[in-house]
């Protein structure tokens, strides 16, 4: 009988760990893809989001090559993944330099939109850790406007991606607006929960 898999079972490899510890985790996690007879993936636990974690390891492990490769798997295959896995692979291309393929990516996502708050604040901060705030601040009011039109499920997102929208527009220099003030009031709000 083969050994169940679960999302649980993903979850306890998040977290802090060496680049040599993600490395044995990704090629764990890739026995638990294509070790069918050994291994059961039980849903909701999908392929796609299995690949996205085997992608996850490679990338904390240093390996983005791999990362990619796993990515463009996980987009080939289809299924659910959180964040998305083509928003994934947009912040793997720009890590491994290859910024006309994210950018053409990105802008077939722009076109298309994304499902979930959380793809579009994946993206964003991509841009923002490459440096180029401007592309940030656009990806994070596009997410916002996505869940606030109800094209994007929020699923926590909306607060992070204003505080995201806030910390670029912070850096360009802009002067606060309406979403700013929401995002200020979003942290008070969490540090009020804190005390």
């Amino acid at each position: 009988m083969a050994t169940p898999i679960t999302e649980y079972d993903l979850e306890g490899m998040e977290g802090p760990a060496s680049p040599e510890q993600r490395e044995r985790d990704a090629q764990t996690i890739e026995q638990w893809l294509t070790e069918t007879d050994r291994f059961e993936l039980v849903p909701p636990l999908t392929r796609a989001r299995v690949m996205c974690a085997i992608a996850e390891q490679y990338a904390g492990a240093g390996r983005h090559e791999d990362a990619v490769a796993w990515y463009r798997r996980a987009v080939e295959d289809g299924g659910a993944c959180s964040p998305d896995a083509r928003a994934a692979l947009v912040a793997e291309l720009l890590v491994t330099g290859q910024a006309d393929a994210a950018a053409e990516l990105a802008d077939e996502l722009r076109r298309a939109g994304l499902p979930d708050g959380a793809s579009y604040e994946f993206v964003a901060e991509a841009f923002e850790e490459l440096g180029d705030p401007r592309v940030a601040l656009r990806w994070f009011s596009m997410g916002i406007t996505a869940i606030e039109r109800g094209r994007a499920e929020e699923a926590g997102s909306h607060g992070t991606l204003l505080v995201g929208r806030l910390r670029v527009r912070e850096a360009l220099g802009l002067p606060e607006d309406q979403l700013d003030a929401e995002a200020l009031e979003y942290l008070s709000a969490l540090r009020s929960g804190w005390d």
